[in-house]
C-alpha cells in the first residue's frame, strides 16, 4: 500500500510539473521569456570651445585621410562605392 502511495505521489508531482512549464511556456512568463529593464544613461553635450586646437587637429586628421586616399586608390574606390551605397 505505501508503494503504491509513494507512486502516485511521484506521478502526480510530475503531472503537476509538467503542467507548470506548459503553461509557463504558454503564457511566455518563464525568467528566460521575461524582458530585462535596462536603464539608459544619459550625458548632457559638452559646450564647445572656442579655441584653435581642435580646428587644428580636425585639419590634421583629414588632410591625413586625403592623403591616404591618394596613395591608395583600392582604399579610395572602396570608400567612395560605400558612400554611395549609404546615402
Amino acid at each position: 500500500m505505501k508503494d503504491n502511495f509513494f507512486v502516485y505521489s511521484v506521478g502526480i508531482l510530475a503531472i503537476v510539473g509538467i503542467l507548470v512549464c506548459f503553461i509557463g511556456y504558454a503564457t511566455n512568463t518563464l525568467p528566460m521569456h521575461t524582458s530585462k529593464q535596462t536603464h539608459a544613461i544619459t550625458t548632457t553635450a559638452g559646450k564647445k570651445k572656442n579655441c584653435k586646437c581642435c580646428a587644428k587637429r580636425l585639419e590634421r586628421v583629414r588632410k591625413a585621410n586625403k592623403d591616404l586616399l591618394e596613395r591608395n586608390p583600392i582604399l579610395k574606390k572602396v570608400l567612395t562605392t560605400t558612400e554611395h551605397a549609404t546615402q
